[in-house]
């Protein structure tokens, strides 16, 4: 899942798809300190003397104690920056409650797992004998790519094509099923402080059921006006779809904003409901 830059904007119109976004990685500046080499060697050339003001059994003693000082410290350190990088899993109680509703648990059959050489994701199915909506570079360097489906006795499917939305991070994946569940796609674009729902596997927890609220229409980089939402979104979240009040998708996750947590960034299903028209049409 890649990291966007943003800039906001009030515009609710989608253009046409433009050319493919620019990705982006993060830096720890704590990581880019440089150790002062110089100082060290002052220190080094120092005329300094130790005072014989200990015993050489409490000299000892007194180095024991500074060497479990600093490997304390170490642990410590290293133990700080483990946990800061642990992601919050708060997210998983909240999904066990909100599957509690039978109408989401239903949306959740829908929902599957899409695990390739490429990289693992998520994705949802449109179509009774499966077309499974993802995103690119879920599935872009993979060969054969697994779908699995919740329902019941889980049912998996295996493929090697897919085709891709031109100018957007959505693919398609045409499976050979039949009488599974599908969801509905949206016809609108939402609006700030819409509340959402949106259905994935981040960090390897499949179906989980997670909840959000718009924040706006917003452009990536390269100008791509893109749906801004908060909520936990995590590696694997790519291809969730994002539901509306009325159940239908209006969006499929594909990233998240640079510097923030708890926030994705998701593409207006109208690129995908475009091309399935001009796709009829020819």
């Amino acid at each position: 899942m890649a990291i966007y830059r943003i800039k906001p904007s009030g515009e609710q119109q989608i253009p046409p798809p433009l050319e493919t976004q620019e990705y982006w990685r993060q830096v720890d500046a704590q990581q880019l300190e440089d150790i002062d080499l110089d100082e060290f060697a002052d220190l080094n050339d120092s005329d300094f003397q130790e005072p014989e003001l200990l015993s050489p059994m409490r000299k000892r003693w007194v180095m024991v104690l500074l060497a479990l000082l600093v490997i304390l410290s170490f642990i410590g350190w290293t133990a700080g920056d483990y946990l800061r990088l642990v992601p919050d899993l708060g997210f998983l109680g909240a999904s066990a409650q909100l599957a509690k509703d039978e109408s989401l648990a239903a949306l959740r059959e829908a929902v599957v797992v899409i695990e390739g050489s490429g990289g693992n994701g998520s994705g949802f199915n449109i179509a009774a004998d499966g077309l499974i909506v993802t995103n690119k570079h879920v599935v872009e360097d993979s060969g054969i790519i697994t779908v699995t489906f919740q329902s019941g006795e889980q049912k998996v499917f295996n493929t090697r094509d897919w085709v891709g939305v031109e100018g957007v991070d959505i693919a398609l994946l045409d499976i050979d099923g039949e009488d599974l569940p599908a969801v509905q796609l949206g016809a609108s674009l939402p609006q700030s402080g819409d509340d959402i729902i949106f259905i994935g596997n981040p960090l390897g927890y499949d179906w989980t059921i997670s909840e959000g609220a718009v924040k706006g229409i917003v452009y990536i980089e390269q100008q791509l006006p893109v749906i801004y939402f908060s909520g936990p979104v995590h590696p694997g979240s790519s291809g969730s779809p994002v539901f509306d009040k009325h159940s239908q998708v209006i969006g499929v996750i594909f990233g998240s904003v640079l510097g923030e947590e708890n926030s994705g960034l998701a593409i207006p299903i109208s690129y995908l409901t475009e091309y399935l028209e001009a796709k009829n049409n020819d």
